[in-house]
């Protein structure tokens, strides 16, 4: 949904298709990469600030492409695209569900 902010009262839907939300999962993809670069030059420098920052950073763009990735299997009828998409959104669902795993076993909580 796209708010005119000419007039604040009309709303102006806008429906993206499944090749926007397929973008937008593979952008998400991209940055979620170079998240992870971020993240291991930080390692090295070991700044820690840094570091929960890129590790959250990480987690929402991790979200993101989740649910990017299910809009595009919602309206795509693309079977081997969506079988590679189904397959990626996943994996981000089991490296997401590990990580909160790992938060709720945590003694320092």
């Amino acid at each position: 949904m796209v708010l005119n902010f000419a007039n604040p009262f009309s709303v102006n839907i806008f429906v993206q298709t499944s090749s926007d939300h397929l973008k937008l999962f593979k952008e998400g993809i991209h940055r979620a990469k170079l998240i992870r670069e971020d993240l291991k030059g930080a390692l090295i420098e070991q700044d820690f600030k840094k570091i929960k920052g890129l590790n959250r950073s990480y987690i929402d763009m991790a979200k993101e492409v989740i649910r990017q990735g299910e809009y595009f299997l919602d309206k795509s009828n693309n079977f081997k695209l969506g079988l590679k998409v189904a397959i990626t959104v996943e994996n981000f669902k089991a490296f997401l569900s590990t990580v909160s795993r790992k938060r709720k076993d945590d003694p320092r909580k």
